[in-house]
């Protein structure tokens, strides 16, 4: 059963029969009050709110809005971010879990604001944070009493609504779950008219800040601005050092129909795989969705992820079809907090978000609040444990240690081991492979239709070697998450120059 999921179609769901207006590519030099570039959740709730505060707004997207990670989510809206207030209790303290949980709820309302009257498909639920074997249970129970000391109206449930046995779970009631893409291109039309313009097809390449002003270079045009907000997954801009502070993370997302009942909740598993799972409308009638799989991008990727997560399904739902497949990344900060707030020390007029640990639905609107209150002047309660200027010495000494470690073996090792041992010519069809071509080690692809393609294997952002990717048939570079196309195009940076092609 679990090997049908390849007969799904392989598209987010929440594309799946919606049509987005197209809009036009920045056309010439511009100047307004904010420039924010990205056009997912983050990018589009700091345009709306910044413009409803009076202040003129350009958005720029390199492809369109909700076209990002925001557009492949599993759309949970939720201050229930897996297990989570235990870990702040100890690094950050009692006073810093109640920041994160205030913050965290604040923005999980500002999205039922936000939605009234966007036709999203928008539920409450509860969500459940549940184990499955008897030592989860002493986790749970102790994340239970940080998070309802955070002041969070958590419970802990001996019964969870899924059909195979747990040992409980925590639970979050009165969350959110809708439709990702119905409510981001509402927030898009709010935003429009709300006086800001949104330009799709438009890539920044950098940022320069002044002392009056900051400049934003791009495919089409600059764009001169009093602030200046990269709300890009992970910023392009290396001098906040974000790439060093956190790290990519794959899952991959699977929707079915099923035969019995579906899922009453939103559920996570507490330990690994740590499947993701929620019910979800469309059209006439309502799948399951799953999620799982995850790696380190970079990290072997094929079929293989998209069946695991297809054989969970199957063995706890009677599944009578797979519908859809995607995949999507997002960045795990080093001591579990998002980076909200100035790019770094010195810098004024350039805000950036980050490291939204797959909670983008919230992280990302907590995002668009602090920014515009920083923008604004306002103070603003949680801005400081969520600053993207904290260096985490502490905290996230070991996991820092631990990711650039990692890195450094990657950016050294792969160039010892990737030898090109195989010619580019011998490449079976829907194969890629670090090959020779030519006497050049490249990234080699043959498609279905046996055309071939040849792109440098060096990563543009800061020189490790990609990987191929054969769910998503793209090149991955293992250290910064940076994708491209078989044929060297961006798919998402921090990378902002392709890959040269040989072929």
């Amino acid at each position: 059963m679990s090997a049908d999921v390849l007969a799904s179609r392989h598209m987010s769901l929440w594309w799946d029969g919606v049509a987005a207006p197209p809009r036009p590519p920045l056309a010439e030099d511009a100047s307004c009050d904010v420039a924010v570039v990205g056009a997912g959740i983050t990018g589009l709730t700091t345009a709306l709110l910044a413009a409803r505060a009076g202040l003129s707004v350009r958005v720029i997207d390199m492809a369109g809005v909700a076209t990002g990670t925001s557009g492949y989510t599993t759309a949970k809206v939720t201050s229930q971010h897996h297990l989570t207030y235990a870990r702040l209790r100890l690094t950050h303290g009692d006073s810093g879990a109640r920041t994160y949980a205030a913050a965290m709820e604040a923005a999980k309302e500002q999205v039922a604001t936000l939605a009234e009257g966007v036709p999203c498909d928008l539920q409450r639920c509860p969500a459940y944070v549940f184990g499955t074997r008897p030592g989860e249970r002493t986790l749970l129970e102790l994340e239970t009493r940080a998070a309802q000391a955070a002041g969070l109206p958590a419970r802990f449930d001996d019964e969870v609504p899924l059909p195979f046995s747990t040992i409980g779970g925590m639970r979050l009631d009165d969350q959110i779950q809708f439709h990702a893409v119905k409510y981001l291109l509402g927030l898009a039309d709010q935003v429009t008219a709300a006086g800001a313009t949104i330009h799709e097809q438009t890539r920044a390449l950098d940022v320069k800040e002044h002392d009056a002003f900051a400049e934003v270079r791009t495919t089409q045009g600059n764009l001169r601005a009093a602030h200046v907000v990269v709300a890009t997954l992970l910023p392009f801009l290396d001098r906040g050092l974000h790439f060093a502070r956190a790290h990519a993370s794959r899952s991959y997302v699977v929707t079915a129909r099923i035969a019995g009942d579906l899922p009453t909740a939103m559920l996570q598993g507490a330990g690994p795989p740590a499947h993701s799972v929620r019910s979800v409308p469309f059209g006439d009638e309502t799948l399951l969705m799953a999620l799982g799989a995850s790696h380190h991008t970079g990290g072997r990727a094929d079929d293989s992820r998209y069946a695991a997560v297809a054989e969970f399904m199957a063995r706890h739902w009677e599944v009578t079809t797979f519908t859809h497949r995607w995949s999507s990344q997002d960045y795990i900060p080093v001591d579990g907090i998002p980076y909200i707030g100035r790019l770094g020390h010195g810098s004024e007029r350039v805000h950036v978000a980050t490291g939204l640990k797959k909670w983008g639905m919230t992280g990302g609107t907590l995002a668009g609040m602090l920014i515009t209150d920083a923008i604004t002047g306002r103070d603003n309660p949680w801005a400081g444990l969520f600053s993207a200027e904290r260096l985490s010495l502490v905290s996230g000494a070991p996991r820092l240690a631990g990711e650039n470690g990692r890195v450094a073996l990657h950016l050294v090792g792969d160039r010892l081991l990737d030898r090109g041992s195989r010619d580019l010519e011998e490449l079976a069809p829907d194969e890629g492979a670090i090959v020779s071509f030519d006497g050049d080690l490249v990234a080699g692809y043959r498609a279905a239709d046996s055309t071939l393609h040849a792109v440098s294997p060096t990563c543009t952002h800061l020189g490790c070697h990609v990987r191929w990717n054969g769910a998503e048939r793209s090149w991955d570079c293992p250290c910064h998450g940076s994708r491209f196309t078989p044929d060297g195009e961006i798919l998402c940076g921090p990378a902002t120059e392709p890959l040269r092609r040989h072929r």
